[in-house]
């Protein structure tokens, strides 16, 4: 668990890590500082999404940023919480300083379902970073995840545009 960046412009600007060939992997979740381990991210708020944003190659005009990022709730197999040497881990082993945090928020926690490369930061003049954000809600936006499972009679209660 990486809790803060300490050293920025670590890694040269040429230098691509992806997560199959460096064999690391991302884990991310919405959470509050408190007892709950259940999941707390709710559609009638926002949701969390993941998206790889590049700029300074040839190909690109500009700041691209992507389109989200397919993710997933994590598994305790993959986290590596309880065989950590299994094949079924995807991240490296936990460091025990790491072990009660990840093991505490697991059920929270959000893999990527594809692999990613990144390369640089947010000073160099070429990068490819992986950016988090909360996308806050709108009434349209609730309007179609509220529609997605609800019945007839329910879809429009209650929700002005």
């Amino acid at each position: 668990v990486i809790m803060e960046s300490v050293r920025d412009a670590h890694f040269d600007t040429d230098e691509i890590m992806s997560t199959e060939k460096d064999q690391f992997n991302i884990a991310f979740a919405i959470t509050a500082y408190d007892s709950n381990q259940e999941p707390i991210d709710d559609y009638r708020y926002g949701k969390i999404a993941a998206k790889i944003v590049q700029w300074g190659f040839s190909d690109t005009q500009g700041v691209d940023i992507g389109g989200n990022l397919d993710h997933h709730n994590c598994s305790r197999e993959e986290l590596g919480l309880d065989e950590p040497d299994s094949d079924k881990a995807k991240f490296w082993p936990l460091h025990d300083n790491s072990y009660n945090d990840v093991n505490f928020y697991s059920k929270k926690l959000k893999c990527l379902d594809n692999g990613i490369t990144i390369q640089g930061d947010y000073n160099s003049a070429k990068a490819k970073i992986l950016k988090i954000t909360f996308e806050k809600c709108n009434n349209e936006t609730l309007l179609a995840e509220r529609n997605k499972t609800a019945t007839l009679e329910e879809r429009h209660d209650g929700i002005e545009l």
